[in-house]
């Protein structure tokens, strides 16, 4: 009590001595003071409020170098600062450093702000954008590169040509077009600035290597995508972030299973131990137990309307929810995320250190990882361990490869690959209903009859993706084309449709002679949500398929067939979706199976048109959608996990 009493008395003792010097810094906006501020640090030692006023005296005396140094340190005790970052990203910006600038003008959008603190900052540093404009360099570079981090591809596009019709030489720009082109999906334009801008800096550097890698691999470049892969790989020393995310792509690409093993074994041997955490961790013993989690996903999508429904009917009396959104774009499902959740707030422009302390401020205790090896992930964070306990959820990528995690979330369908896979010292907690359920998916129509009886012949659908088109795959779709010579193929080729991938589609199609049988379906904004499946018998789901691919074409009542041979190191969502919704009989473990399987649904019209019907009922009715027992197995295993571990002898 009196140990309690005395902290008090120093906690106050220190606010109005800083309160004090807050209005004597008010009174003199020049910032002379720097007898007063010192004699406030030595008074009160490892105080960022110290540093950064200190910061404040070297400016105004003209003395940039110094007052970096003072901000540096201030923030480096306390990055959350947002009036921290902000002085920084300007200074940086004045000195023409331009990465530098960008780096804490991102954490200076998030975090937490002091209006004490703010309203002692000159005009010249509280705001980045206007730095930048008046150093006049590479302006709509900067613009791009925001615009590009919030996830408004076009705006950044039109930025970035701006810069490099400026300066067409500007290296950052054209990796930076790179990027954003990926992600627009012109991935032959992509492939052609990541090119330029390897040949002029002359290096294989990680990151552009990578781009390049992925370029090539969507397009269907094998051979050239493993070549980049390998040069990001045989760097000396490889980032953590970069290494996980050449080990997905050669792990997801259709290749030699000995080096993708090989590949798996350098990233345990590498990473998967010697991480220490930023700060001291310690459970809770007094109060409830806070959750947090961490995911790129907090939108409407599986995995988003998955934690929604988990966050929105835990118990409050035995957990709180902390939900760390790594994705920029929102919609109805983040805004109730936002509502239900204890606190719910973006992330993305946080760094590491930054982002374990907001989690240790927070006082999680348990953390749940949604990203895995996903591009929004954030392996380096959760390898520093923000928290007692750290959980893979919903089905990492790879096995629960991510550093320092503790658990890996399974269920019926996912237990006995992921026990083949998972690092050795790890444990697997599994769920007795599936790894993920949902609530009924709203805003589609009823479905359409089955196509075939109005149009006298078969369609067969799929989504383009030139990653998933192996020559094993391939000769698979030529075999059921030729055992199916009325069926046409209608090919969804997305928004972006570039000259480079209408060659690339020819050029893988032509040799199976199917060409004049291929309908291209781009997406019309008029169009009914499902509206591609309206004139589609048979769904052929790749690998790469994102699961709410396949509830989809389940919804709108057309058979999915996914190919899976249970060798690949990739779990599959769209697998846990089919045996959870209770046709397992759908998932194909060669192309054999996948054409006789194929052929079985398809042979009577009676039987395509009774899928119509009586699909969508059938995933409601399955452990699919039924939330309840999913939130009640998950939080009763949750809680008695966490007391079996910490506080035995409490389990209910």
């Amino acid at each position: 009590m009196a140990r309690g009493r005395m902290e008090r008395d120093e906690t106050s003792q220190f606010e109005s001595a800083l309160s004090e010097l807050l209005d004597l810094f008010a009174t003199n906006p020049s910032g002379t003071l720097l007898n007063e501020t010192h004699a406030f640090l030595q008074r009160y030692p490892g105080n960022s409020e110290g540093y950064f006023l200190l910061g404040l005296v070297s400016y105004h005396a003209g003395r940039l170098g110094d007052a970096e140094e003072m901000f540096r340190k201030a923030h480096d005790i306390d990055p959350e600062i947002v009036e921290y970052s902000t002085a920084l990203s300007c200074l940086h910006s004045q000195a023409g450093r331009l990465n530098d600038a960008l780096y804490f003008a991102k954490l200076g959008a998030v975090g937490a702000s002091r209006e004490d603190l703010r309203d002692q900052l000159p005009l010249a540093l509280r705001n980045f954008i206007d730095a930048v404009q008046k150093a006049g360099f590479h302006h709509h570079y900067v613009n791009a590169s925001i615009v590009f981090h919030h996830r408004q591809y076009a705006r950044a596009l039109g930025e970035c040509e701006l810069e490099l019709k400026i300066h067409p030489d500007y290296l950052p720009a054209k990796v930076l077009m790179g990027r954003i082109l990926l992600k627009l999906g012109d991935y032959g334009r992509a492939l052609t600035y990541l090119l330029s801008a390897r040949d002029q800096d002359g290096g294989t550097g990680e990151d552009v290597s990578l781009l390049l890698a992925e370029a090539a691999w969507r397009l269907g470049y094998f051979e050239q995508a493993d070549q980049f892969l390998t040069l990001a790989l045989e760097r000396d020393k490889p980032s953590l972030d970069g290494h996980a995310r050449a080990v997905l792509m050669r792990a997801a690409m259709e290749g030699d299973a000995a080096r993708t093993n090989e590949g798996v074994r350098a990233f345990e041997d590498r990473f998967l131990g010697g991480f220490e955490p930023y700060f001291p961790v310690s459970p809770s013993r007094d109060r409830k137990i806070r959750v947090g989690f961490l995911s790129d996903k907090c939108y409407s999508n599986l995995d988003g309307r998955a934690l929604l429904a988990l966050v929105s009917r835990m118990d409050q009396k035995i957990f709180e929810s902390y939900v760390y959104m790594q994705n920029a774009n929102k919609d109805s499902t983040t805004q109730k995320l936002i509502n239900a959740a204890q606190w719910c707030q973006p992330v993305y422009d946080v760094d590491d250190k930054t982002l374990s302390k907001i989690m240790n401020r927070d006082g999680i205790d348990v953390l749940f990882d949604m990203c895995g090896f996903d591009e929004g992930g954030r392996l380096a964070l959760v390898a520093h361990r923000p928290a007692s306990l750290n959980f893979s959820w919903p089905a990492p990528p790879l096995g629960g490869l991510q550093p320092a995690i503790d658990w890996v979330v399974t269920d019926g369908a996912t237990h006995a690959e992921q026990a083949r896979v998972v690092p050795a010292g790890r444990g697997l907690f599994r769920l007795k209903a599936p790894l993920f359920a949902i609530q009924p998916i709203g805003g589609f129509g009823d479905p359409a009859p089955a196509p075939s009886l109005e149009k006298g012949h078969l369609t067969l659908g799929m989504r383009l993706d030139l990653r998933d088109l192996t020559p094993a795959y391939l000769e698979t779709l030529r075999e059921l084309m030729d055992k199916l010579p009325g069926a046409r193929l209608r090919l969804h080729i997305g928004q972006y449709v570039s000259d480079v991938l209408l060659a690339r589609l020819n050029e893988v199609f032509e040799p199976l002679g199917v060409l004049e049988r291929i309908d291209l379906h781009s997406p019309d904004e008029k169009e009914r949500m499902g509206g591609f499946l309206d004139q589609v018998d048979l769904y052929l789901a790749s690998r790469m398929e994102a699961p709410d691919t396949v509830l989809e074409a389940l919804w709108m009542g057309a058979p999915c067939l996914l190919f899976d041979d249970g060798r690949s190191s990739i779990v599959s969502k769209s697998r846990v979706v089919l045996e959870s919704a209770g046709l397992g009989r759908w998932i194909c473990r060669s192309g054999g199976d996948l054409v006789n399987q194929a052929l079985e649904e398809v042979k009577e019209p009676a039987r395509l048109e009774a899928h119509r019907k009586n699909l969508r009922a059938l995933v409601m009715a399955s452990p699919l959608m039924n939330v309840d027992a999913f939130v009640m197995d998950f939080q009763v295993q949750l809680a008695n996990m966490f007391f079996r571990t910490f506080e035995p002898g409490k389990e209910e």
